[in-house]
């Protein structure tokens, strides 16, 4: 955040700050620092959405984790003793697998995006 504070006060001063030589910017110069700041805000604002799907996605893949374990508890704790009983559980499974892959796919196009960026930044180095 020190960065962007830093390039805030640069695009409203209209000079680079006297560590970096104090000179007037002319305009292409503020309009490249102000380019870069919202670059920067959009970024952040990337890897904090990022940060709050991965705390609600392992949330929810914990409840759909605890929701079969009990969906197949109370299945085995029944008589299964023809095919539509077992039919009956192969859909449980089938369902729970379905979501869990769901939830796996976004984990990975997630760790996609957040590679990417961070690709981005370390390239701007």
């Amino acid at each position: 955040m020190a960065v962007m504070e830093r390039f805030q006060e640069i695009i409203k001063e209209g000079t680079l700050p006297k560590d970096m030589g104090g000179a007037s910017l002319p305009a292409q110069a503020k309009y490249d620092f102000l380019a870069a700041y919202h670059s920067m805000e959009q970024l952040t604002a990337v890897i904090e959405s990022l940060e709050k799907r991965k705390k609600k996605r392992a949330t929810f893949k914990g409840k759909i984790v605890d929701t079969c374990k009990k969906s197949l508890a109370k299945l085995t704790e029944s008589d299964i003793s023809s095919s539509k009983d077992m039919e009956k559980a192969i859909e449980v499974l089938e369902a729970c697998k379905k979501e869990l892959a769901s939830i796996e796919a976004e984990e990975a196009a997630d760790k996609a995006i957040a590679k990417l960026v961070a690709d981005g930044v370390s390239a701007g180095r």
